[in-house]
């Protein structure tokens, strides 16, 4: 059913994205900018980590195919135009999003081994540019796309509420994604970029599991008797 399948795809996207934020933290954060380390310590840590970084970003690479899915997994529903140009606005994110992933695990792997600091830095400010810009804010449209397909459906009792975490967490996301491109005086440190994406995802997992929930309650109405009727705690028996 495409409604299940929205379901798994909704569920499949939170547990990958929380995987994803713990490998940042544990496997990609010291080799980011933003992170921990200057440029030299950065290097050096995608050279001598080439496979825990390669495995970091592994789990980005399935939090992009999430996305895909949800946007297949809508179109399958209905809202053709809409839910196509969502699937459309994630293939345009994965093209440089993934195209940066890869170099950086493999090109990039390789410039941090051979050691040089000046070639290296280039290299990571031209893929960051790449994943950070070009691809978050392709996929931040998308996202925009399904709010307005969750919203727009009756049958899920899409709450005002929702929409305005959903607009916050979208502009969120899409200032983060256009600061570099701007003026030099209103660009955030990468450290305060870094800070944000942080923050940022965080919220993104909160609004996929009530995303989640949402679809999951239409299809699985509160009954009176049986496996969907609300729990009720019995009252404590007073002693005499």
């Amino acid at each position: 059913m495409p409604r299940l399948f929205l379901e798994r795809t909704l569920l499949f996207s939170f547990c990958i994205h929380g995987i994803a934020m713990l490998t940042m933290v544990f496997f990609l954060l010291a080799g980011l900018p933003g992170g921990p380390n200057d440029g030299a310590a950065r290097m050096a840590y995608v050279a001598h980590m080439p496979w825990l970084w390669r495995l970091g970003w592994f789990t980005w690479q399935l939090t992009a195919l999430s996305d895909l899915l949800i946007s297949l997994a809508l179109l399958r529903i209905r809202w053709r135009l809409m839910a196509l140009l969502n699937v459309l606005l994630v293939v345009a994110g994965m093209i440089p999003d993934q195209m940066g992933q890869v170099l950086w695990m493999t090109q990039g792997v390789a410039l941090a081994q051979y050691g040089t600091l000046t070639l290296y830095n280039q290299f990571e400010a031209t893929v960051f540019l790449w994943i950070g810009v070009f691809g978050g804010g392709f996929y931040t449209l998308a996202a925009v796309g399904w709010t307005w397909c969750f919203a727009t459906e009756k049958a899920w009792r899409w709450s005002r509420n929702l929409t305005i975490y959903s607009l916050l967490l979208w502009s969120l996301f899409a200032f983060l994604s256009v600061n570099p491109l701007l003026p030099s005086f209103l660009q955030l440190s990468s450290l305060w970029i870094a800070a944000g994406n942080a923050l940022g995802f965080i919220l993104l997992l909160t609004w996929l599991a009530l995303a989640a929930e949402t679809v999951m309650r239409a299809a699985r109405p509160d009954q009176e008797v049986g496996r969907y009727a609300p729990g009720i705690i019995p009252a404590p028996i007073s002693s005499v």
